[in-house]
């Protein structure tokens, strides 16, 4: 019974599943001094390129097996992970929906009878996006962007 249990644990947490992963670009730093935000929700995520001045700081893709077709409730992971980062926002220019091989679970009692069955998606929602921080401009020389 207490393997049964935990069976059904290990699923519940594959139904939750969703992945941030950032691959920086060779000169960041999570140090910014310019960093303006106080709260998760003050992290931008934008289908458009930003009207302010911005440098991109890497490449993030986020996955979701939860609900493929609408993330953007599961959008809170990607903004938590960017504002650890201290990164003003993400430009998501790509949106995808691939499929994924079933991951079947089939448990059986000691007499070789199916107990429980259980097939996850076979769909999963993909992300990719760009990463940003806005340039601060400089007060002696307003052209010159630091």
């Amino acid at each position: 019974m207490r393997q049964l249990s935990l069976i059904f644990i290990f699923i519940g947490f594959l139904y939750c599943a969703s992945s941030v992963d950032f691959i920086p670009d060779p000169d960041f730093t999570e140090e910014n001094p310019n960093y303006t935000k106080t709260k998760l929700d003050e992290v931008e995520i934008l289908a458009e390129r930003p009207n302010k001045d911005f440098k991109m700081v890497g490449t993030v893709i986020f996955r979701n097996f939860v609900s493929p077709i609408d993330m953007k409730s599961e959008l809170y992971a990607l903004q938590k992970e960017m504002f650890r980062l201290k990164i003003d926002g993400v430009w998501i220019y790509k949106k995808t929906l691939e499929t994924v091989p079933p991951f079947i679970i089939n448990t059986q009692n000691q007499e070789g009878m199916t107990v429980a069955y259980t097939e996850t998606n076979r769909e999963m929602g993909k992300l990719t996006g760009y990463p940003f921080r806005y340039r601060k401009i400089n007060d002696n020389n307003p052209k010159k962007i630091r």
